[in-house]
Parts: C-alpha cells; structure tokens; sequence
C-alpha cells in the first residue's frame, strides 16, 4: 500500500529511538525499522494476527 509507505518514509525513525537504523560497520545490517513499521501497519488495517498468513500476504504483494 503507496500510503504506508508514504506515512512510513515521512517520519524520522531514528528521531523517534529506533537507534538500530544506524548499523555498525561489523556483521550482518538488520532489517530497517522503517520496514518493519510498514509491515506491522499494515498487518493491522487487513487485521492479520498469524505470522504465516502475513507471509503468505508479503509474498503476494511482492
């Protein structure tokens, strides 16, 4: 959904403590938090509580 992601891309997500959007040099980088904010609203508006079926939903919308 364009409008998650434009909400998502507006806000500063490490102006609000997601400190872990900056990585160290060493290791594997995580997953942005800015991503995760994505999935877990919109998780919320299509009301998808299950894990396995809110992968079954990114696989679809890929």
């Amino acid at each position: 959904m364009r409008v998650i992601d434009a909400f998502v891309e507006s806000l500063d997500v490490i102006e609000m403590g997601f400190d872990k959007a900056r990585t160290a040099a060493t290791g594997r980088r995580p997953y942005h938090p800015g991503d995760l904010l994505k999935l877990y609203i919109y998780a919320y508006l299509n009301q998808t509580s299950s894990t396995r079926r809110l992968e079954k939903e990114c696989h679809r919308n890929l």
